[in-house]
């Protein structure tokens, strides 16, 4: 995203760049802004058209770190646009991929970030569904990992993570 460009002048070069693109990745890559691009027009059609494009195309991908960003996003729209319980399934895609990603890694602050993320996320899906007793269940796995985390690293910004769930 070229800063000084419109909106629609920014949505034809990324259609420009898409058309031109080589690879699959590169041609997700542009799907996911495109996607970004038509959701802040709150066209919600087309950005889920194209974050749909941008799933398949990483669909044989080993590129795990731009299939979770997709599905977030993805997540986000089908929230955004009324749909918790299809949004809770890419959020559900997410943890799996995540849970199949640490074995073996040393868990690091950015890997507790991104766990408490998602539970939270995933509890903001089940209190728009109105099922408290799950959106709270998620709220407290967040802070588990988020008092892990800290347990690990003192520089871990635990209040303010308790903070924001508390808000929540």
């Amino acid at each position: 995203y070229v800063m000084g460009f419109s909106q629609e002048s920014s949505i034809n070069k990324l259609m420009e760049e898409l058309q031109l693109s080589q690879s699959d990745t590169a041609s997700a890559l542009i799907c996911l802004s495109l996607s970004k691009e038509y959701s802040l027009q709150n066209k919600y059609d087309s950005a889920l058209i194209y974050i749909q494009r941008s799933l398949d195309l990483l669909s044989s991908s080993e590129n795990k770190q731009l299939e979770i960003t997709v599905l977030k996003q993805y997540g986000s729209l089908l929230k955004t646009t009324g749909n918790p319980s299809k949004a809770l399934e890419q959020y559900y895609s997410v943890l799996k991929i995540m849970d199949n990603e640490k074995t073996g890694k040393k868990k690091g602050n950015s890997l507790y970030d991104r766990y408490s993320e998602i539970y939270v996320t995933i509890g903001l899906c089940y209190m728009d569904m109105e099922y408290y007793d799950k959106a709270l269940l998620y709220y407290s796995k967040s802070l588990d990992v988020c008092i892990e985390a800290y347990k690990l690293n003192k520089e871990f910004p635990l209040q303010q993570r308790q903070l924001i769930l508390y808000n929540n």
